[in-house]
């Protein structure tokens, strides 16, 4: 008897221990030595199955990957083995030459049952046959947690996979590092782009339509201080009102506006709509900015909370700090605000917010004609800023990876902070992601 035919017998009593998963789903493939306890084996695939992740058999993974309605199912080009004992390098390489194509290989490997060394012989022997391998190494509760945050990044890569982000408009003219082939993205993440004439919005637009409402009232209400009248209120709550209308009408994921040809055809911002859709979960991004759009989707889909789009204005590398400003960003993120002009035009309405100093942040930027370039680091906000020579939100951040990014290796201008630190969590979700 062969050590796959005995593994697939014992998967016999056990399979159905996993969960099916509509949908995308990873597939996890656990090796044994013949002589390993069957015990152990037990509880160990009923560890892994407590992640609701499906386990597959080595017959049972070729046999299914011979349909095409279940290989659409898998998470394309990665496979999850589980090194469940030693004495399973021979296993694990006769069950990787079956396969049709190659794929990026992930060995779970724990602490036990000498694992981690028939890991690090098979983790060798894939390499050099071609196949991008990798071990993740703990104990087994820090497998289970991996294999459950990979659970969720399979569910956001389902929904990026289905995706739709709305360009309201064209890009910014001088956004000339910010140019997407959609074609080449739809391929890496399977998110489509929707181009909506700016026509569309600014035939909305009719000052005299209505009068003040609740969410323009509320906006002035909770401001410290406001510096325009609220009729210029009134007509950002206006564009607030078609950019929702254009969001469900086009089934957005996301929106994206050339806010600067609309602010001079119609003497209107779109900096306080774009602040409530994003407060409301609603992606919203400036400028027909595509890849930080995306980024923002990104970081919400991974974090749930709002995302602060900005320019970088400054850096100081004997301080290691930046400064990022827009006139716009999503209330729930500050702890006060100002309504006031928009900094360039000097017209309608902007917002100057003020970010919790001494709150930790994450900072970070998916950019690329194919959106597979990334950037990701944590900092401390050190001090709120307002300067007249700069858009209305203002914050300097001291960063704990050298600000020389920004000069040397930037990806574009416009960057991304979320509150809080989730730098583990996006680096590991954009690695699994693009590999």
């Amino acid at each position: 008897m062969t050590v796959i035919q005995s593994e697939n017998k014992f998967f016999k009593k056990i399979i159905q221990l996993g969960s099916s998963v509509n949908g995308m789903e990873i597939v996890v493939i656990p090796f044994f030595s013949p002589v390993s306890n069957e015990k152990t084996r037990s509880k160990l695939i009923s560890n892994i199955s407590s992640t609701g992740i499906r386990i597959y058999s080595t017959l049972e993974y070729l046999d299914a990957f011979k349909s095409l309605e279940m290989k659409e199912n898998f998470l394309e080009h990665r496979l999850f083995l589980f090194v469940g004992t030693g004495g399973t390098e021979n296993a694990i390489a006769d069950f990787i030459t079956k396969l049709e194509e190659k794929k990026r290989i992930i060995l779970l490997s724990y602490n036990l049952n000498n694992s981690l060394p028939a890991a690090m012989e098979a983790r060798t022997f894939l390499t050099q046959k071609g196949y991008p391998t990798r071990i993740q190494h703990g104990t087994m509760d820090k497998i289970i947690d991996y294999l459950t945050r990979h659970q969720k990044y399979v569910k956001i890569l389902e929904k990026l996979t289905s995706a739709r982000i709305g360009l309201v408009g064209t890009s910014s003219e001088w956004l000339i590092a910010s140019q997407v082939d959609e074609e080449q993205v739809s391929k890496n993440w399977g998110t489509q782009f929707v181009h909506i004439p700016i026509s569309n919005l600014i035939q909305k637009i009719d000052k005299g339509a209505i009068t003040l409402g609740k969410i323009g009232q509320q906006f002035i209400d909770q401001a410290t201080n406001c510096s325009i009248s609220k009729d210029e209120v009134q007509a950002a709550e206006i564009v607030l009102s078609a950019l929702t209308k254009l969001y469900h009408k086009y089934n957005l994921s996301a929106i994206s506006v050339e806010c600067f040809t609309f602010v001079l055809e119609t003497d209107i911002t779109s900096c306080f709509a774009l602040s409530y859709l994003n407060d409301q979960g609603m992606i919203a991004g400036c400028e027909g900015d595509l890849p930080t759009t995306f980024t923002m989707l990104v970081s919400h889909l991974i974090c749930g909370k709002p995302v602060f789009m900005a320019n970088v204005v400054d850096i100081n590398d004997e301080t290691n700090t930046v400064k990022l400003a827009h006139c716009t960003i999503p209330i729930r993120m500050v702890t006060n605000y100002s309504i006031i002009s928009h900094f360039e035009t000097n017209k309608s309405v902007a917002i100057r917010g003020s970010l919790p100093e001494e709150q930790i942040v994450t900072i970070l930027k998916v950019g690329g004609s194919n959106l597979s370039k990334w950037w990701v680091a944590k900092g401390c906000i050190t001090k709120n800023l307002a300067n007249n020579a700069a858009c209305r939100t203002h914050v300097e951040v001291k960063l704990d990876r050298s600000v020389e990014y920004f000069l040397q290796g930037s990806i574009a201008n416009h960057h991304c902070l979320l509150l809080g630190d989730y730098v583990e969590e996006i680096t590991e979700f954009l690695q699994f992601s693009l590999g």
